[in-house]
């Protein structure tokens, strides 16, 4: 059924759930501020009175401190060596392999049930794109809802 052994998930859940740690804590609530961006890990330009930057992408003025916004950008999104990390293994994977876990996240989410694995799995093969780690790593919740997946279907990562 699977088509990735769990040596091979294991650890990627694992380093999956450090990165959205690391987001988490840096910026817990993007959307607190009215004048927050709708994107605030777009690059950002400092501005010469030091607190105020601009989004080029998003037109947007963001009055967040420099140094919150150095944080922003070293520790979410593209720009941060776990997501890198992650990003690469996923992309390593084989097709098959990548629908597995796209399967799976869907499974967690609630998205389906155990006994419809060949079906969501299909469906997830024929959708797959060369950006399904930017849509796995784009989902909140993701370690979890792969470990909810996994535990579905009877297999768990704390054996």
């Amino acid at each position: 059924m699977l088509k990735v052994g769990l040596a091979i998930l294991c650890p990627l859940i694992e380093k999956i759930r450090q990165y959205q740690l690391q987001a988490t804590a840096v910026d817990p609530d993007p959307t607190d501020s009215a004048d927050a961006p709708a994107d605030p890990y777009t690059e950002v330009m400092t501005s010469g009175s030091g607190n105020v930057s601009y989004s080029e992408e998003e037109d947007v003025i963001d009055k967040r401190e420099p140094d919150q916004q150095a944080s922003l950008i070293m520790t979410s999104g593209s720009g941060n060596l776990t997501y890198l990390e992650i990003e690469d293994a996923i992309n390593e994977l084989e097709p098959d392999q990548q629908a597995t876990l796209v399967t799976l996240m869907w499974l967690g989410r609630g998205d389906g049930e155990a006994e419809e694995w060949p079906d969501l799995y299909q469906q997830a093969l024929e959708r797959r794109t060369d950006y399904t780690a930017d849509y796995l790593l784009q989902t909140p919740l993701l370690a979890d809802y792969l470990e909810e997946g996994l535990s579905q279907l009877g297999y768990s990562c704390n054996d």
